[in-house]
């Protein structure tokens, strides 16, 4: 069956399986019918489909460099958000989340969990702010109410 969106041209034959058709396909299996999708215009597809994110950044300068993570974990969700950004100064940011509990910073560097101060938008929607460094990464941990994090100094 073709993909709608990344269909082979007119009259063109599939790779058979096997290794002869591995050797002929384009390196790391991207079809080479596809365009090549920019971030805004998947945001926008993604937008228009209703589908809203799970972590916005609402201020401050990415520079395209700042990239985040969402999963959930035994009910909890945790941002893994990097900034990329590898030269200047610490860059402030204000992000949109999409998670119950309370934001806890887990910072492995230092070895600390810290609350953050943050802003309870809808049931299941938070705002907060974060200033990272370049190359710096935070494990953002969402804890439900009154159940603060795992401290290093509490573990065995």
């Amino acid at each position: 069956m073709r993909s709608a969106r990344c269909a082979l041209p007119s009259g063109a034959k599939g790779p058979r399986p096997g290794w002869a058709a591995a050797k002929r396909a384009p390196p790391a299996g991207v079809p080479t019918s596809c365009p090549k999708a920019h971030a805004a215009t998947i945001t926008a597809g993604l937008a228009d489909a209703g589908v809203r994110p799970t972590l916005e950044v609402l201020a401050g300068d990415t520079g395209g460099w700042l990239h985040g993570l969402h999963r959930v974990k035994a009910g909890q969700d945790v941002f893994l958000v990097c900034n990329q950004n590898h030269q200047g100064a610490a860059r402030r940011f204000k992000f949109r989340a999409a998670a119950a509990g309370e934001p806890e910073c887990w910072d492995a560097v230092r070895n600390e969990i810290t609350s953050i101060p943050f802003q309870r938008t809808g049931r299941k929607t938070v705002e907060f702010s974060l200033t990272l460094e370049p190359l710096e990464t935070a494990l953002i941990v969402f804890q439900s109410k009154g159940q603060p994090g795992r401290h290093a100094s509490s573990q065995a």
